[in-house]
């Protein structure tokens, strides 16, 4: 889940959001109080510093919300990571889950999965959908003219990221502009070691939401196709959250929704043809609409009091 998006459920619940600083100075700051008003926490990541960020901020600030992103089991974690990440990951949300106040979910398919491989208790559980209303348009949304064909966010064999590289030309010539936008330029030139020219590359460890919101403006398409089941996926809130087709598998949660509103682009169908001609119309769905659709009526218009109760 993004900080933006954490930040409007920390707005919308009548508190003062700020973001403080990731890892371990985050104890710095929680010690100083300086940059942490108000009486709740927001957590959406697990590390090696959560085990003493969390017991710090349930004792010094009192409650500490936790945004789980995705509660898989240890043996689905071992077959995706290998077994020491996989279980070391799996320690760490264990931890997280346990000082945790209240833990977030995006739907009921990872409230389930969560309380099943967590053993969370059920009074403090809830669903958060993740998917939030869209940004203000800004003047320089320009789609049509760029014509953007997005890989966003964690770089991942899994999401089928060298498939993309390899369809580079083929994009160009269809008149997409083929981008990758990462926070991960280490683990990106790691995997792919020579990307071609024709691909537009956005790879800092810390890139604004401004610029983001810019490119996915630009963007036709976003790249979100997976290889293993997920709970969730913030790329695929994104797709919908600007406008966006999305190239998509049937291991995302949202597929059969979101196929049903015209709206996916198959895997197959990319890379299987050898002349691209893909639709690159925006979706016209009003975003409340699908917003209900995907987690039931009603939700828009209530997902932002879904934390406080």
């Amino acid at each position: 889940m993004h900080i933006s998006a954490i930040l409007g459920y920390a707005r919308a619940s009548g508190l003062a959001g700020t973001r403080i600083n990731d890892g371990f100075g985050a104890i710095w700051d929680i010690l100083r109080r300086r940059r942490v008003s108000g009486p709740v926490f927001f957590m959406q990541s697990s590390g090696f510093s959560n085990l003493f960020v969390l017991p710090l901020a349930r004792a010094l600030i009192g409650r500490v919300v936790y945004y789980f992103h995705e509660p898989l089991p240890l043996n689905q974690k071992i077959k995706n990571d290998g077994f020491f990440k996989g279980l070391v990951m799996y320690c760490l949300q264990r931890n997280d889950t346990f000082w945790a106040s209240d833990v977030l979910v995006s739907g009921e398919h990872a409230q389930k999965m969560a309380q099943a491989a967590f053993a969370i208790n059920e009074k403090k559980i809830r669903i958060a959908p993740l998917l939030l209303p869209p940004p203000e348009r800004t003047d320089d949304n320009d789609r049509t003219a760029v014509r953007r064909v997005t890989y966003l966010g964690r770089i991942d064999q899994r999401r089928y990221l060298r498939e993309f590289v390899a369809l580079a030309d083929r994009l160009c010539t269809a008149g997409f502009v083929p981008t990758v936008l990462t926070g991960q330029p280490k683990a990106l030139r790691r995997m792919v070691s020579d990307i071609p020219d024709n691909i537009e590359v956005v790879a800092v460890e810390r890139f604004s939401e401004a610029r983001k919101a810019k490119i996915l403006n630009e963007t036709a398409i976003l790249w979100n196709p997976k290889s293993v089941p997920i709970a969730q996926s913030g790329v695929t809130a994104e797709a919908v959250k600007f406008g966006c087709r999305v190239v998509l598998t049937p291991f995302d949660p949202q597929y059969h929704v979101l196929r049903e509103q015209g709206m996916v682009i198959e895997l197959d169908e990319v890379l299987r043809t050898e002349h691209l001609s893909l639709d690159h119309q925006a979706t016209e769905t009003p975003i409340a609409e699908l917003f209900n659709h995907m987690h039931g009526d009603g939700a828009f218009s209530s997902a932002y009091k879904a934390l406080l109760r």
